[in-house]
């Protein structure tokens, strides 16, 4: 009798406890919306009409990507390789970015570094991650807030690196109809030194056809360091409160071993770096400037809340919500498995008693 008591009520306890963590997770879980639901949804169809205006820029120059992707936005998807290609880069992680939930994303964070419309963001960008700066201008465009913009027209793989349609051709495209309000303050080719030395002859004529088509100036350094200090310096005298960078161009995040070491998303601090060498982020931390970086994007996505479906509605784990359980229900959840357990352990002792 003891022994099947003790087999059968420890196997009831386990399955009532099992039983009541579900229940309690369903139905006493709240999914509460985020403060600025309404102005991250704004953000987010923003930048899905932003992105069909890529598609139609793409349309009209009868780009067709080399890739096979299928995702709803796939014309933010650039070709595996071109001779404006400077670094490897994945298909998932760029199909991963191309998702007005990005805008949400954004808008989510700017609040967090306690940005408006008074205050000025610094904007360092490559080709390589398009859907995620028309995200990032969506947001600061919602909320108004100014900002400096520095790009890099080379890209990694399956980003802006058609050359008929490099990152300054979609902002062409989005300021002509799509009444974007920003506009690229200094434009570089990129790759190695800032200045496309990573480049064939062919691909850096083709990034200087692509700034002439859209009636601008490149800006070329001579070396790695002198594209660095410009962009501090102009950073500085703008007074931006908060650097934003998109992609890994190398005055963005500098060309020290601790590069690599960056944290990803929003942050306030970042550990020192002396090298002479230290990018942007760096330099402008050193000034109490947070940043957010954008890259890393899987882990970015898993760590905010951005899923391959994010922006649906009945997703718990959205960018737009927060997740939280009524501490009540838990705690009495609790109390009432740790009642049933003194109450089998009592009477485990009145059997044990009765035995002897």
């Amino acid at each position: 009798m003891s022994a099947g008591f003790n087999k059968y009520g420890l196997l009831f306890i386990m399955l009532l406890s099992v039983t009541s963590y579900f229940l309690v997770k369903k139905y006493v879980t709240v999914h509460e919306k985020h403060p600025a639901y309404a102005t991250m949804k704004k953000a987010s169809a923003l930048a899905a009409d932003w992105f069909k205006q890529i598609a139609i820029l793409k349309k009209e120059r009868a780009i067709v990507a080399d890739n096979l992707s299928q995702i709803p936005f796939k014309e933010m998807i650039g070709n595996d390789y071109t001779v404006i290609t400077s670094t490897l880069g994945s298909l998932e992680a760029k199909e991963l970015s191309a998702q007005p939930a990005f805008a949400a994303l954004m808008v989510s964070l700017l609040l967090k570094a306690d940005m408006d419309s008074t205050k000025k963001a610094g904007v360092l960008l490559t080709g390589s991650f398009p859907a995620l700066t028309v995200c990032t201008f969506a947001a600061l465009q919602t909320l108004h807030i100014p900002a400096i913009v520095f790009s890099s027209l080379s890209a990694s793989c399956y980003g802006a690196n058609q050359p008929l349609a490099t990152w300054l051709d979609m902002e062409t495209q989005l300021q002509r109809f799509g009444n974007l309000q920003y506009k690229t303050y200094c434009v570089s080719i990129g790759s190695e030194n800032d200045n496309g030395s990573g480049l064939t002859d062919e691909g850096r004529q083709l990034i200087y056809t692509a700034a002439e088509r859209n009636e601008r100036d490149l800006y070329i350094p001579a070396s790695l360091q002198e594209s660095i200090e410009y962009k501090m310096e102009v950073l500085l005298r703008e007074n931006v409160q908060l650097l934003i960078n998109i992609g890994g161009n190398q005055a963005a995040v500098g060309g020290c071993s601790h590069a690599s070491t960056i944290p990803f998303g929003l942050n306030f601090k970042v550990q020192t770096c002396s090298d002479k060498n230290r990018g942007l982020i760096f330099r402008m931390a050193e000034k109490g400037v947070p940043f957010i970086h954008l890259l890393h994007i899987k882990d970015l996505a898993r760590r905010y809340g951005v899923s391959p479906s994010a922006g649906d509605e009945q997703n718990g784990d959205s960018v737009y919500f927060s997740i939280k359980t009524e501490p009540l229900y838990m705690i009495l959840a609790v109390l009432v498995i740790s009642f049933l357990l003194v109450m089998y352990k009592m009477k485990k002792e009145i059997i044990k008693r009765k035995q002897y």
